[in-house]
């Protein structure tokens, strides 16, 4: 059997042995097999490094590679040849290669492909553009790199220098000029090609990230079946064969040869228009290097100290554990932002519930389980909002503070638009994946002009906290794509976004001791109490939950009663009540609604609007 350093570092040796054996019909689905086995064997998963703490200049190339992303954008299907025969120019002999998990065809230098070969076979694979995950927390990257049992070692070694021909390629011919040129720069190294990028300047291509000034990685994952559940935004890990070929750099050279020349240099007949989408879609592998997916896992949550799958059935006593210790954790996070808020013990309620709201369905545009939370006559003190967030930073995996101001609201781009130039989706700070906890600053806003864009920013920001959706622009149409994202708006009156619930802010400290405040949280949260906190607000957040019959009864007939005492009392306040109870409920780690969670929200919704009074 291979041992470690063949199946992490030459998976496409075994690649090649079960392609051998099985033909390219079943090759994908043994490699998975053979991969899937040797991954769940003890300790064996960390010994794959990860994109996400390894720089890829490190990494040596066509080696087995994880990633934790998001998909941002899905180009359309890549057509290869799954196999291939090369003829040896000198025996004439012939034989039959694997085209799988790699972008150009491996020939020695007395080979050629042959293309008119009966044997070969055409396949295609679905090619998806993923970054890094927006809004991921430090705490989260660096729980994820301790877990790697060894840091990678920088390699600078090549393989053998080889012929190597575009497996796309089968029917189209590119001109002499070109394949002179691919000829050549197939002998560059990576460091070479990363030098000729730095050159080029204006030619670096934006890696499309969708928060402003965003660290983090981009990746073409290339994935081969099995893949009809997945979508944008979606959080997946991949294990996949790592490529980057410089020889795969050639429309970064050609468009740098188009800028110095007054002539257009063609590449095999194509357009402009054709051009700049090939430009696009093909970005230098030393910035997007390409993963050949074995393995393509998504992923619930990226809380690295929980198991992926909460909600299956080999994790229930993971979930149990943390249920029974729910009512004491609570009631330590309820001190920790009763204390935060500056001794506001109402508010500390309501953000501990908005803290492990989700949606849990949908019904016709109604996102339900959602609770935007604004809070109001929040002191003025910029240290304070930072200081709250960087609180709530430690306690979430993903979270994003966005200032709204007017230059943000003027400049950003919101929402993704498609550029049907490059035929891609460019990103915005709305694309965001589920569980992303967006904290709103809106005291940054000043008096000013605001412009169309950021008329439509403020509208696209009104309908993810209402409806949970933003409608991305595709230019002669609006496209729907739900989300799941966990809005609080800190203001000084009414917010102009339309959140869930408005709270206004009853101090108990004077606003300007804050610092001592967060100094004491600060010092109070170890470690193992922060482990605590974050499971329990992860697992909150996918516990199923249940209304039984009694307590819909007790709740039909308190509903009654209340439209008696107060004629006011309308069927969004009903649902208000019923939301906030399921979360008080899940926040003593209880499955089912109680008698005693249904009147703690009653009491917080009667204190809270005698507040708004």
């Amino acid at each position: 059997m291979p041992g470690v350093d063949e199946w992490v570092e030459y998976p496409l040796g075994i690649v090649s042995e079960i392609f051998a054996k099985s033909g390219p019909s079943k090759c994908h689905e043994k490699v998975t097999e053979y991969f899937e086995k040797r991954l769940k064997e003890k300790n064996n998963y960390s010994l794959v490094p990860s994109l996400n703490n390894v720089p890829v200049h490190c990494l040596k190339p066509n080696s087995l590679v994880r990633f934790r992303c998001m998909i941002q954008d899905m180009f359309d299907p890549e057509f290869f040849l799954g196999a291939y025969e090369v003829i040896d120019f000198r025996s004439r002999e012939k034989k039959l290669q694997s085209g799988l998990y790699k972008d150009l065809a491996d020939c020695k230098d007395t080979e050629e492909v042959d293309f008119n070969s009966p044997g070969n076979t055409t396949m295609d694979r679905l090619i998806y553009y993923c970054v890094s995950v927006p809004g991921e927390n430090d705490w989260v990257k660096d729980s994820f790199q301790m877990y790697e049992s060894e840091p990678t070692k920088a390699t600078t070694s090549t393989m053998p220098q080889r012929q190597k021909r575009s497996l796309e390629d089968e029917t189209e011919d590119m001109d002499t000029s070109y394949s002179k040129n691919s000829e050549a720069e197939t002998k560059r190294t990576r460091t070479n090609a990363m030098q000729d990028l730095a050159h080029s300047g204006q030619n670096t291509p934006n890696l499309n990230f969708p928060l402003p000034n965003s660290q983090g990685k981009a990746c073409l994952v290339k994935l081969y079946g099995g893949s009809e559940s997945l979508k944008v935004n979606d959080i997946v890990e991949v294990v996949a064969v790592l490529s980057v070929e410089p020889s795969l750099a050639h429309v970064s050279h050609f468009d740098s040869q188009r800028n110095q020349s007054s002539d257009a240099v063609s590449i095999g007949g194509l357009s402009e228009f054709e051009f700049e989408e090939l430009k696009a879609h093909n970005p230098p592998p030393s910035l997007v290097p390409h993963l050949h997916a074995i393995l393509i896992k998504p992923l619930d949550h990226i809380n690295p100290k929980l198991p992926v799958g909460l909600k299956s059935s080999g994790n229930q006593k993971v979930i149990q554990e943390i249920q029974k210790e729910a009512a004491s954790v609570r009631r330590e996070l309820h001190a920790i932002l009763t204390q935060a808020l500056l001794g506001d013990s109402l508010s500390a309620d309501y953000l501990l519930c908005h803290l492990l709201s989700s949606v849990y369905t949908r019904c016709d545009v109604m996102a339900l389980g959602k609770l935007s939370l604004n809070l109001t006559k929040v002191p003025v003190l910029e240290g304070f909002k930072k200081s709250l967030y960087q609180l709530l930073e430690t306690l979430v995996t993903k979270s994003f503070y966005l200032p709204l101001t007017l230059q943000n609201l003027n400049t950003l781009t919101f929402v993704p638009k498609k550029d049907y130039s490059q035929n891609r989706l460019i990103s915005g700070v709305l694309q965001l994946s589920d569980h992303t906890h967006l904290f709103i600053d809106e005291t940054s806003l000043s008096t000013g002009q605001l412009e169309a864009k950021g008329v439509q920013n403020i509208t696209a920001l009104g309908n993810l906290i209402r409806w949970q959706r933003v409608d991305y622009d595709f230019s002669y149409h609006k496209m729907e794509f739900s989300s799941d994202v966990a809005s609080l708006v800190l203001s000084e009156g009414r917010s102009i976004l339309p959140t869930d619930i408005q709270v206004p802010l009853e101090p108990l400290v004077r606003p300007e001791d804050f610092d001592q405040q967060f100094s004491l949280i600060k010092n109070y949260l170890s470690e193992s109490l922060l482990d605590k906190l974050r499971s329990y607000i992860t697992v909150c957040k996918v516990l199923e939950f249940v209304m039984n019959e009694d307590i819909q009864k007790v709740i039909q007939d308190d509903f009654v009663h209340m439209r008696r005492e107060n004629q006011n009392m309308t069927a969004d306040d009903l649902h208000s009540l019923l939301v906030l109870a399921r979360y008080l409920s899940l926040s003593v780690g209880s499955s089912t609604m109680n008698k005693e969670s249904w009147e703690k929200a009653k009491e917080l919704e009667k204190e809270r609007k005698r507040r708004l009074q």
